[in-house]
């Protein structure tokens, strides 16, 4: 059955998000349709809302709606530890253990040349900035990487850079090779942390 312009335009849209091929961004337009012009407005405008009010924090490159996130703002959290993660999402999944106290830094992706991610297209530099700065509170870090080479080179990339004494740690193994952190079951990722050398 030929479909709608206007259908066409928003399975066009769907299919621009990750892991929605054709046929599934065709089934939710349909879905979409379906559920009325109160959802569509209703989705529309948490979309547009979540667009001009979420940002990542000036500090640790999370994300919330403030300048700070409420991790790096909150007084009780131990800011002499900050863990490192790939992404927003693996922020996530580690508070969802409630094994970790510290506060994280995030570089939105890894060392890859074959993808042209380099330390210029990633926050490490404020991450290293954050570091070595006099003032620094910061004692220990805590790579929470993924296992695989790139994770290894970005870890291994950030150890050259800091100029001080510092504790560093990675999760502990028996987390899958090439395994991403948010995949991984809050209990396994709760035992990493732990275990972490």
């Amino acid at each position: 059955m030929p479909l709608t312009p206007s259908l066409d335009r928003l399975i066009h849209e769907l299919q621009k998000l990750p892991g929605v091929g054709p046929k599934n961004a065709q089934r939710l337009a349909i879905f979409i349709f379906k559920k009325g012009a109160d959802f569509s407005r209703a989705l529309s405008s948490a979309v547009i809302e979540m667009s001009q009010n979420v940002k990542y924090c000036s500090s640790c490159a999370g994300i919330c709606e403030s300048d700070i996130c409420d991790i790096c703002s909150n007084s009780l959290r131990d800011h002499s530890k900050v863990c490192v993660v790939e992404k927003p999402t693996d922020v996530f999944h580690i508070e969802a253990t409630g094994q970790y106290n510290g506060v994280y830094h995030v570089l939105n992706g890894l060392i890859s040349p074959l993808e042209y991610l380099t330390i210029d297209k990633l926050n490490i530099k404020p991450l290293v900035a954050r570091i070595n700065s006099a003032d620094s509170p910061v004692r220990e870090i805590v790579f929470a990487l993924p296992p695989k080479v790139e994770g290894d080179a970005t870890m291994a990339l950030i150890k050259k850079m800091i100029q001080r004494p510092l504790k560093i740690s990675k999760l502990a193994q028996g987390i899958p090779t090439g395994c991403e952190i948010e995949h991984i079951d809050s209990m396994t990722l709760a035992r990493a942390l732990n275990n972490r050398n």
